[in-house]
Parts: structure tokens; C-alpha cells; sequence
């Protein structure tokens, strides 16, 4: 698992890159002209999402190299928070970079985002998860059987 989380600390320095470089052409912009010109306003958010973005992905590398190298319980428990962190985190400019490109396809994407989150949240998510069977993944009864129990090899089913 060490040797695992090695590698991902590596691929996360990697992916780092990428908006590290955006960072770098946000302030100094190849673009010359009258056409290239973006406000200040615009730039210093592409800034700081693309900095969030550069900071999650570094930090989660960190962890992930503590990890490799020996870090102990401690370091394996930040693992989970720091993944789910920089999935919000890109995640978040993602949506970001969407809505400065396309104002009116955001709004409408988190209004239909919006709707979705009110309707499943009044309606429970659609009831089923009260029977579901917890020895079956939450899938219900396996498919041919009465009781939900599957046949497994060696166990005289």
C-alpha cells in the first residue's frame, strides 16, 4: 500500500503542474495585442482558483509521500480528508472556470443542480433505503433467491 501511495504522491506532483503553468500564463500571458487584453478582476480570480486548485493537489501529494515513507496511523487517517478535499477543490474550479466561460450554461447548470438537491432532499431519496439488505451491498436479494442469501462455494449453498 506504501509503494501504491508512492505513486500517486508522484502523480499528484504531476497534476500539480498543470495549474502551476496556469497560474504562470494568468500573469504573463504570451498574448499580445488588442485582443488579449482581460480585466484585472478576471485574472486574479483565474489566479486563485488555479492557486486553490495547485495547493490542494501539493498538499495531498505531501500526505500521500508521508504515507510512503512511513508515516504512521496519523498520516493514513488524513489520507480519506485530504482526497476529499482536493476532489471539492478542483471540482469546485471546474465549475468556476465553466461559469466565467459560459455565465448563462453555469446558471442554468446550478439552478438544475439546485433543484435536484431540494427535490431528493424532500423526498428522501426515493424511499428504498429503508429495505435494503446490508449483507448484499444494499443491492436487495440476490437474484433467484427467497431469503437474500447468495450462494457462495464452501458454504453448502
Amino acid at each position: 500500500m506504501r509503494l501504491l501511495c508512492g505513486f500517486g504522491a508522484l502523480a499528484l506532483l504531476y497534476l500539480a503542474l498543470i495549474p502551476i503553468g496556469l497560474i504562470y500564463s494568468t500573469v504573463d500571458s504570451a498574448c499580445a495585442g488588442p485582443g488579449c487584453e482581460s480585466s484585472t478582476l478576471l485574472r486574479l480570480a483565474l489566479t486563485v482558483i488555479y492557486a486553490a486548485c495547485a495547493a490542494a493537489l501539493l498538499g495531498t501529494a505531501a500526505l500521500f509521500a508521508a504515507y510512503a515513507l512511513g508515516g504512521g496511523l496519523r498520516a493514513e487517517r488524513r489520507l480519506p480528508g485530504a482526497l476529499a478535499l482536493t476532489g471539492i477543490v478542483v471540482g469546485t474550479a471546474t465549475f468556476s472556470l465553466f461559469l466565467i466561460a459560459f455565465p448563462a450554461g453555469g446558471m442554468f447548470a446550478l439552478s438544475l443542480a439546485a433543484a435536484t438537491y431540494l427535490i431528493v432532499r424532500v423526498t428522501g431519496g426515493g424511499g428504498a433505503s429503508d429495505s435494503r439488505d446490508p449483507s448484499t451491498n444494499g443491492a436487495g436479494p440476490a437474484a433467484g433467491s427467497s431469503n437474500g442469501n447468495r450462494a457462495v462455494p464452501g458454504n453448502g449453498a
